[in-house]
């Protein structure tokens, strides 16, 4: 159990989630399709611009998830503005370059999210 705390320790202030300043470092090809299986869905189904749900955290927070998505993954993604919180549209022209990037650690049952 002692070892998750390292992760509690980066990802939450005072019981409240954030984004580390130094996630670049911390975020990975299997750590993206992870994030993608649990909180990544499609606009629509006649678009292929994908999702990331990231409605808690902070317009900073989720600019810096889009910096580093295009930096480190050359994914073109914005933070978008919805009723209920911000969050990441990965324009349909980073589609195949995403899919490359995760579907060798996309669990089966999450492969719908890639058509």
């Amino acid at each position: 159990m002692s070892d998750f705390l390292v992760f509690r320790e980066l990802f939450y202030q005072a019981k409240t989630k954030i984004i580390p300043k130094n996630i670049n470092e911390l975020l990975t090809e299997l750590g993206l399709a992870i994030w993608f299986m649990d909180d990544g869905s499609y606009k629509s189904k006649e678009c292929w611009g994908k999702l990331i749900c990231t409605h808690n955290f902070t317009i900073e927070e989720v600019t810096l998830l889009c910096q580093v998505l295009k930096e480190k993954f050359g994914l073109e993604a914005i933070p978008r503005r919805q009723i209920d919180g911000i969050e990441i549209y990965i324009r349909a022209s980073s589609f195949s370059r995403l899919k490359k990037l995760i579907s060798p650690f996309i669990v089966t049952s999450f492969l719908y999210k890639l058509d």
